[in-house]
């Protein structure tokens, strides 16, 4: 009973590893942990496998947009983290072999990072052709990256991919900096594209309901009595100014815990 109960307390401790040493080493931000959008979690320890609760607790990160989980010894996926906003996941310098469909529950990923792991079987790559915003994958020093014909193989797998070992599939160099920016401007011209259909002319509006009067009829605007429009005017300046005074500034909602990972931003 001793022995059995020496047991159970290891096995305890190990399986609530990751997250105390997390809890240890972010404290003060973990507090708005529904709030963090990036994770470093580079080198924290050395686990084989990340625990049911460990999955449970990463889980809680439910804005996660980019995980960096290299060289912690990982030698499964076991136990993967479902994040939904989770799009960008570094991995690499593990032991991972095998069970990538663990890794592709996550269906939101652009980007994956897997260099310097056991993968040798494509089948495996396989589970990725299920992320259908998949545009760039990285599996350098893994031994399947050795397989004749790789590139070729593994683009026509993945039909959406873009970007393979750091290269397009023209075989030229694509610096990871360009291509944030070329997203970034694409976000940027859908943002402006939909704010200019919501912001329409009041005008426009005015001429169609004009324009829908009875035939015959003409639309005369109502005339508003003297001294009432400077009125107005007064009135709706005070309340943008009371207004003004009263909302609080803004908090930026991205936080980040990332440190020396290429996901940062200065």
């Amino acid at each position: 009973a001793e022995y059995m109960g020496i047991i159970i307390e290891r096995t305890y401790c190990q399986d609530m590893a990751l997250e105390q040493k997390m809890k240890e080493k972010y404290a003060e931000d973990l507090k708005d942990i529904e709030d963090i959008e990036e994770l470093n979690l580079d080198g924290l320890m050395t686990i084989k496998e990340i625990s049911e609760s460990d999955k449970k607790f990463l889980e809680q990160f439910s804005n996660l947009v980019a995980l960096s989980m290299n060289t912690l010894g990982l030698t499964s996926t076991k136990n993967f983290p479902h994040i939904p906003s989770l799009s960008m996941l570094d991995i690499n310098d593990n032991k991972i072999a095998g069970d990538l469909d663990l890794i592709a529950v996550n269906q939101q990923l652009k980007r994956i990072d897997m260099e310097n792991n056991l993968i040798a079987d494509i089948k495996q790559i396989e589970h990725f052709a299920k992320l259908p915003e998949l545009r760039r994958l990285a599996l350098a020093g893994c031994p399947i990256a050795l397989e004749k014909d790789y590139r070729e193989k593994i683009f026509k797998l993945l039909s959406s991919l873009e970007i393979l070992d750091g290269q397009d599939k023209q075989g030229k160099e694509v610096i990871e900096d360009e291509e944030s920016d070329e997203e970034d401007e694409d976000d940027e011209d859908n943002e402006d594209n939909e704010e200019g259909e919501d912001n329409l002319p009041e005008n426009e509006e005015d001429e169609s309901e004009e324009e829908e009067s009875d035939a015959g009829e003409i639309a005369v605007p109502k005339k508003r009595p003297a001294g009432k429009e400077e009125e107005e005017s007064e009135d709706e300046s005070e309340e943008e100014e009371e207004n003004s005074e009263e909302e609080p500034p803004k908090k930026s909602k991205k936080q980040s815990l990332l440190r020396n990972n290429h996901y940062a931003t200065n």
